[in-house]
């Protein structure tokens, strides 16, 4: 009777222990995600309060380009579309509540010679073609960039973004590559 107490204590600790340790186990995880979360929600606050402080803002990019002989002068203008309203659902965040910004684009001129040889206002319709549907609703035009490259025998101006959903990580790389005759090309890189 005495062994057979023993094995019984023995089997309701064994159950018992393992069961407090799994509840412990469970608990660190929801510990864990809800500090991960609380991470994340944080840092989606932070992006969206950057791109609500840019509303106001215009970022001008003036530089000149030499090919060749020719002089080639670029200026970006990036810039809040205030006239537009983006809702992006609260399904996009770890916060749960909708956000409402607005879209953005750039005006890129080209001058050789005081001669404007290329004008175009870029928008995220730009990029369509690069686009899934997701970012063609809830994407915003991001972080431009400009550069002069060398593509084979071709100087080619880099006019670069990013489409992105804001306070995500969903989004896409987005160029425009133009020569100095005003051709266009879109690309994804």
């Amino acid at each position: 009777m005495k062994n057979r107490l023993i094995v019984f204590v023995f089997i309701l600790t064994v159950i018992f222990g393992c069961s407090d340790s799994r509840k412990a186990n469970i608990e660190i995880n929801d510990n864990q995600a809800r500090q991960d979360t609380s991470f994340l929600a944080k840092q989606q606050i932070r992006s969206k309060q950057k791109l609500e402080s840019l509303y106001d803002q215009r970022l001008i990019i003036d530089t000149v380009f030499v090919l060749g002989s020719d002089l080639l002068n670029v200026r970006l203008e990036y810039y809040c579309l205030t006239d537009t309203e983006l809702t992006i659902p609260a399904s996009n965040y770890e916060i749960q509540e909708d956000f409402k910004t607005h879209d953005f684009a750039s005006i890129i001129e080209i001058k050789s010679s005081e001669k404007v040889i290329y004008k175009e206002v870029i928008e995220k319709g730009t990029f369509n073609i690069l686009l899934f549907d997701r970012l063609k609703k809830y994407g915003v035009l991001m972080f431009p960039s400009l550069s002069l490259i060398t593509d084979g025998d071709k100087d080619l101006i880099k006019i670069h973004h990013s489409v992105t959903i804001p306070g995500t990580d969903v989004g896409t790389s987005a160029t425009l590559y133009l020569n100095h005759l005003g051709e266009r090309r879109v690309s994804q890189y």
